[in-house]
């Protein structure tokens, strides 16, 4: 593991730390919810602690992985290699898009609502990505998409936008009853 990604695992430990311990003026004597009304700021920051832990094991892995580099004229061929990049209008209409995108997001979601834009959002950022098979999309865009509504409508409690067109919002709150949150 570089010392950079040390440096950056410890800054993502110590911001989550912090808005950990800051949380605790979160609880002032309205618990609408079981769990406080911190519980879910406290779940992301654990995803957050989760996700830099296990960045910094995969760091240290792919650097003793390419450690295993043994003789010197690997090192040079490594060395040597010209650097592989995209390039073309293919390629910058794809990182636009990824900026795109998420405003396109933000602002659907106050008119059509959070249950019926997430999942064209997911599907999306995957297709975007790289991902052409229709089923390698859709699959892990609703794996995806049934974990948030999970997480959001039953262990959270978060309301989440139903729109406010009225085909969207009918659908949205027919999710929202069927999830039995409505």
């Amino acid at each position: 593991m570089t010392w950079k990604t040390a440096l950056e695992t410890l800054g993502w430990l110590c911001f989550a730390g912090g808005m950990w311990a800051y949380s605790y003026s979160f609880d002032t004597g309205y618990n609408v919810y079981e769990l406080g009304i911190a519980h879910w700021p406290r779940a992301v920051l654990i995803f957050m602690i989760v996700t830099a832990l296990l960045h910094c094991v995969e760091s240290y892995l792919q650097n003793r992985k390419n450690t295993k580099i043994t003789s010197v004229s690997d090192q040079a061929s490594e060395l040597n290699k010209p650097l592989q990049t995209e390039g073309g209008s293919s390629y910058r209409m794809r990182v636009g898009f990824t900026f795109v995108l998420p405003v396109i997001y933000l602002w659907l979601i106050p008119r059509a609502g959070y249950f019926i834009t997430t999942p064209f959002f997911l599907g999306g950022y995957i297709y975007l990505f790289g991902q052409r098979k229709l089923r390698q999309v859709f699959v892990p865009t609703i794996i995806v998409y049934l974990f948030l509504l999970l997480i959001f409508s039953k262990v959270l409690y978060v309301p989440l936008p139903t729109g406010n067109w009225p085909i969207f919002y009918d659908l949205s709150n027919s999710i929202l009853v069927f999830l039995g949150s409505g």
